[in-house]
């Protein structure tokens, strides 16, 4: 595909493709070193840098994920998946504070995010303020989350706590 590009977008757009493609196939190396060629080509592609930072995440590199995600921000602020992908990093390594507002910000651009809600939820609740952790479970539910899956987070994290919210 690289060879039938006239622009430079439509090159962007093949290594977009490429490392999605990488990703989605499990080939997670390949996927990263495509977004890392991708970023060193186009470093203001936002969505490049977030899905790095994704992988990153994922394979548990969460100091590199984070820098990636805030690079993402860096060049565009109204990305809401960066910001649920900040907040993910965070959340994953139980820093509880810093869940909030990266999960607030991409809730106020897409306010159907039903990830940042459950990362909300659960940050909430291990801050111990529960009303904000109900309001938000319920919102997460009606946008999509699992209620019972949430529920068993939440029971991981208090051992033992019953559910709670609305939402059915």
């Amino acid at each position: 595909l690289s060879e039938k590009c006239d622009t430079s977008d439509d090159y962007n757009a093949v290594l977009l493709f490429l490392a999605l493609s990488y990703a989605e196939s499990g080939m997670t190396d390949r996927a990263v070193d495509t977004y890392e060629r991708l970023v060193r080509i186009y470093p203001r592609n936002s969505t490049a840098w977030s899905n790095l930072g994704l992988l990153y995440r994922q394979s548990g590199n969460h100091e590199r994920a984070v820098a990636c995600i805030e690079s993402a921000l860096d060049y565009d602020p109204d990305n809401a998946y960066a910001w649920n992908n900040l907040a993910q990093a965070y959340l994953d390594a139980c820093e509880w504070g810093k869940v909030i507002e990266p999960a607030l910000s991409a809730v106020r651009i897409k306010n159907d995010m039903y990830q940042a809600e459950t990362a909300l939820v659960v940050a909430y609740f291990a801050l111990g303020e529960s009303e904000k952790s109900k309001q938000y479970f319920d919102r997460a539910v009606l946008h999509g989350a699992s209620a019972a899956k949430l529920t068993s987070i939440l029971d991981d994290i208090a051992c033992g706590a019953e559910a709670f919210g609305e939402a059915e």
